[in-house]
């Protein structure tokens, strides 16, 4: 009886925000350790990059548009036990975590919060070993998400062989579809015409495309959902840009087609485009979130936003309590 009232006291004297509540939720993304965050690519390493934490019913996000904050979350860097949001929170050590193969595995944290070269964010070692892989894109950099507390993780998985060539079979008019509209010959309102050729939307249909291999979601309910994205040249096209980095995400009902519900496409001759990824959908008493990310030139984001979209949310825009 002394040791349970000693422990309620050292709880009561926690701050609020510290006094564990069971309703606690933390996200994080499982990245290869490659190139780009710090170690070779051909050892299997896995570190976690926290996302979001959930702590006494307030969200807290990794600090990219509050330079203070990161400024004082990076002094915590170094200490074990690792600390995170809110600033002195202990990372979790033990989390649930979900690979893009479909595989579903505990995964231990240990050692401090470091920041990773080349793009300099904060990770924490693991115990998880992957199978290496020569890919590039997000193949090469994400190798699942990891959640610690309460909630249903539904994540999206890498579609590959032939469940990849029908998505993308089923898909690219879409694409097409958002290249015609984001690129049409007619300027908007308003606007004076380009100067610039632009493709017709049968040389777009007619393009050659280098497509990541598309990610894909199954709900309990046979809802399906799916996201496609890649690069299309038009062979010989002068007098304008004839290259774009399109993509679209779709859902689809049993017995039904499939339904875009967001795409975009960038005009890609310079290089220069926003590639993203939905990473997991997460759900809890009723609420769902989606996990998601883009690749910019210079570093990587995650975010939690509403589902169906992958527009790209500063702060953690998830409802669930």
């Amino acid at each position: 009886m002394r040791g349970i009232a000693a422990w309620l006291a050292l709880v009561m004297a926690l701050p609020a925000w510290a006094q564990p509540t069971g309703r606690d939720l933390w996200v994080g993304v499982l990245m290869r350790e490659n190139e780009e965050t710090g170690l070779t690519r051909q050892d299997g390493r896995v570190a976690l990059r926290p996302v979001a934490s959930l702590v006494e019913g307030q969200w807290h996000v990794a600090p990219g548009v509050d330079p203070d904050l990161d400024d004082r979350l990076r002094e915590t860097a170094g200490r074990v036990p690792a600390e995170w949001l809110p600033l002195g929170r202990r990372l979790p050590g033990d989390w649930r975590g979900w690979l893009v193969d479909g595989g579903q595995v505990p995964v231990r944290g240990s050692g401090p919060l470091t920041p990773r070269p080349i793009f300099d964010e904060l990770m924490i070692d693991t115990d998880l070993r992957v199978t290496p892989t020569r890919q590039d894109g997000w193949s090469a950099e994400v190798a699942g998400v990891a959640v610690e507390g309460q909630a249903t993780v539904r994540p999206f998985a890498t579609a590959i062989g032939a469940r990849h060539r029908t998505l993308a079979t089923a898909l690219t008019p879409a694409l097409v579809d958002a290249e015609v509209e984001r690129f049409a010959a007619a300027p908007e309102p308003g606007q004076p015409p380009s100067p610039e050729r632009r493709p017709t939307r049968r040389q777009w249909q007619r393009a050659t495309r280098e497509l990541e291999p598309a990610a894909h979601l199954r709900r309990a309910d046979g809802t399906e959902v799916a996201y496609l994205e890649g690069r299309a040249t038009v062979a010989g096209f002068t007098g304008g840009c004839g290259a774009s980095f399109s993509s679209v995400l779709a859902t689809k009902r049993r017995g039904e087609p499939w339904r875009p519900v967001w795409q975009q496409a960038w005009l890609a001759c310079d290089g220069l485009y926003i590639a993203h990824r939905p990473l997991a959908e997460i759900e809890r008493d009723g609420r769902t979130c989606w996990l998601a990310g883009a690749r910019y030139e210079d570093g990587i984001n995650f975010w939690l936003g509403p589902p169906n979209t992958l527009d790209d949310y500063p702060v953690a825009a998830c409802d669930i309590r």
